[in-house]
């Protein structure tokens, strides 16, 4: 699903976004993404990608997002508190979406997604 170049492209962006949190979404056609603003009250610790948002960024591709993406600028790419609550939402919602998060200390890209 992460092309190596998919893989450069987020560290670059999540690294020129800091020290916010950025998000959006990733679709298979063409193996890309695209970033939603971050809407958050803190961007620096959280992000909150907008329904509207949402709904405007999937209007423009053909293909349903496989995954969010958000980035951790100060910290690993293990899911936080609220990253896994959104992921519980995410099932009880029966949304397939995977979860991405890019961690920039240490640097690394981790996928994740909730099953059973």
């Amino acid at each position: 699903m992460l092309t190596e170049s998919l893989i450069t492209e987020l560290i670059d962006y999540a690294k020129r976004h800091g020290p916010t949190e950025m998000c959006g979404l990733l679709f298979h056609q063409g193996r890309q993404f695209h970033v939603a603003p971050n809407r958050s009250m803190d961007p620096t610790r959280t992000f909150y990608l907008d329904i509207q948002d949402y709904a405007d960024i999937c209007s423009a591709h053909v293909d349903p997002p496989w995954a969010l993406f958000h980035s951790h600028p100060g910290k690993s790419a293990a899911p936080s508190a609220q990253d896994c609550t959104l992921m519980d939402a995410l099932q009880i919602a029966k949304q397939d979406l995977s979860m991405v998060i890019v961690g920039l200390a240490p640097m690394e890209i981790r996928c994740f997604k909730k099953v059973g």
